[in-house]
């Protein structure tokens, strides 16, 4: 089984080993609309899975109406300003990882692009200190995007680095339903066996926040593959350019919302459209 996810990881752990430790769930709430909200922690390291503080919030539903949409929004807002809490916010840099020119590597991109951005701006008094960055991937740009990154941070010294970056599930009910937030790291390319250089606190010198939607699956996770070519076929859902379109969205009046302290109305106003 091959995945990103936190609440995924945590069943198969119990399934395999039931007196396994290394993942423990602290809250298991339910919403309105069939909102699902799972809080963990990981006390040490296990497969893709670095040690921290992870909430990941399940929604079947997201898509089906505006209100549902919102509805999330405000409860990852809420979510984030508590791990925001734990952190030195005076400059935030954002960094939207991933391929923009593939749909289902594209969210981090589409993230950047509504995101209430301000270290140009003198004389601040009600916002934050935030900058964006989408460093792209190594296939285009030839340079690794931590180091892309590394560089930035050398030069904006941000006290805290919020990445965001498309993940990999192993049931296809989650993808473009699952929010994931944890402070723990971030590897690109770590659930499609493509590794790069990790991303979090220690390599960044600076607190972390990574936030994570998973658009892609292997297919063998779900059906019966019989030549060995296609055991490593990752898939994603048809409509996906929508998918991603409305999952960037919600995480970036999210992360607008909590970073600045704004109402849903306040980020429409500065954004200008929903």
């Amino acid at each position: 089984m091959k995945t990103e996810l936190i609440s995924e990881i945590f069943e198969k752990l119990k399934i395999e080993n039931a007196n396994d430790s290394s993942i423990k769930i602290v809250e298991d709430k339910n919403y309105k609309f069939g909102l699902k909200k799972e809080h963990f922690f990981v006390h040490k390291k296990v497969d893709n899975l670095d040690v921290g503080a992870y909430s990941i919030f399940n929604f079947e539903n997201v898509f089906e109406s505006v209100e549902n949409q919102k509805y999330l929004i405000e409860k990852l807002s809420t979510e984030l300003k508590k791990f925001l809490s734990k952190t030195n916010t005076k400059k935030i840099l954002i960094v939207g990882l991933g391929n923009r020119h593939i749909s289902a590597d594209s969210l981090g991109a589409k993230v950047i692009k509504n995101i209430i951005v301000t270290r140009h701006i003198k004389n601040l008094k009600t916002l934050k200190n935030v900058s964006a960055i989408c460093p792209s991937v190594l296939g285009l740009t030839g340079i690794e995007s931590y180091d892309i990154v590394s560089s930035v941070v050398n030069e904006t010294k941000p006290t805290l680095v919020i990445t965001i970056d498309s993940l990999c599930a192993s049931s296809e009910t989650r993808l473009g339903c699952s929010f994931q937030i944890n402070n723990a790291s971030i590897i690109p390319g770590g659930g499609v066996n493509n590794k790069r250089k990790v991303f979090n606190s220690k390599t960044l010198n600076a607190d972390f926040i990574s936030i994570g939607v998973p658009l892609v699956i292997y297919a063998n996770t779900f059906c019966n593959l019989t030549k060995r070519s296609l055991n490593n076929l990752v898939v994603t859902l048809k409509d996906i350019e929508e998918v991603s379109s409305i999952s960037s969205n919600i995480i970036s009046y999210s992360l607008n919302m909590a970073i600045h302290n704004l109402t849903f109305n306040d980020v429409k106003n500065y954004l200008n459209k929903l």
